[in-house]
C-alpha cells in the first residue's frame, strides 16, 4: 500500500501533491464553518421544543400556532407563524408565567436566529418585487396601448359604417326625388313580389 501511495505522489508531482493539500484544507475549511451553523440550529429547535411546544403544537393549537411542525430552519417559510413568536417572546408573553421559562440567553439567541432569518427572508422577497415590478409595468403598458388600439379601431369602424349608410340613405332620396314614377313602380313591384311570397308559404302550410 504504501509503495502504491508513492508511486501515485510520484506520478501527480509537486503540483499535484499541493492541489490535494488545498482540497482538504478547503474542504476542513468548510466544514468547520457549517458546524457552528448546524449547532445553532439545533440549539434554537430544542429551545422552542421544551418551552414552546407544550402548548403550541398539533393537539391544542393554542393561538393557532401549531410550532411542533414548524421549520425553525427556514422561518421566512411561515413568516406569519414566526412573527407572532418574535412578538410573543419580546413582550414576554410566551412562555406564559406559570410555565417554565428559559434563559435571558436561550431567548435572546432564539430571537435573533428568527429575526436575522426574518430579515433576510423579507429582504430577499423585495430584490424580487424590484426585479419583477419593470416587467409587470411594461406589460401593462402594452396592454393598456393595445386596448386603446382596439377601441379606436372600433370607433373608426363604426364611423365608417355611419357614414356608408347615411350615404346610401342619401343616394335612396335623391332616387326617388329624382324618379318618383320608377320609385313607384319599383315599391309596388317589391311590396307585390313580397305579397305573392306570404300567399304561397301561407297556402304551403295549409296544404
Amino acid at each position: 500500500m504504501k509503495a502504491r501511495v508513492n508511486a501515485l505522489l510520484q506520478q501527480l508531482g509537486a503540483a499535484g501533491v499541493l492541489g490535494i493539500g488545498l482540497l482538504l484544507a478547503c474542504a476542513g475549511f468548510w466544514a468547520s464553518a457549517l458546524k457552528p451553523a448546524q449547532h445553532e440550529l439545533a440549539a434554537q429547535r430544542a429551545v422552542v421544543d421544551k418551552y414552546c411546544v407544550t402548548c403550541h403544537n398539533q393537539r391544542l393549537v393554542t393561538a393557532g400556532l401549531k410550532l411542533d411542525d414548524a421549520d425553525v430552519a427556514n422561518p421566512g417559510a411561515g413568516a406569519e407563524i414566526w412573527e407572532k413568536v418574535v412578538r410573543k417572546l419580546r413582550t414576554g408573553i410566551m412562555p406564559p408565567p406559570n410555565m417554565p421559562q428559559p434563559t435571558m440567553d436561550d431567548r435572546v439567541a432564539l430571537l435573533s436566529w428568527l429575526e436575522t432569518s426574518l430579515d433576510k427572508a423579507a429582504a430577499a422577497v423585495d430584490s424580487m418585487q424590484s426585479d419583477i415590478d419593470p416587467t409587470i409595468n411594461e406589460l401593462a403598458a402594452k396592454a393598456q396601448a393595445l386596448a386603446e388600439r382596439s377601441i379606436n379601431y372600433c370607433a373608426h369602424t363604426g364611423e365608417r359604417l355611419r357614414q356608408q349608410v347615411d350615404n346610401y340613405t342619401q343616394a335612396t332620396t335623391r332616387y326617388v326625388v329624382d324618379q318618383p314614377a320608377k320609385s313607384m313602380l319599383i315599391a309596388f313591384g317589391s311590396g307585390a313580389a313580397l305579397a305573392t311570397l306570404l300567399i304561397l308559404a301561407t297556402r304551403g302550410r295549409n296544404n
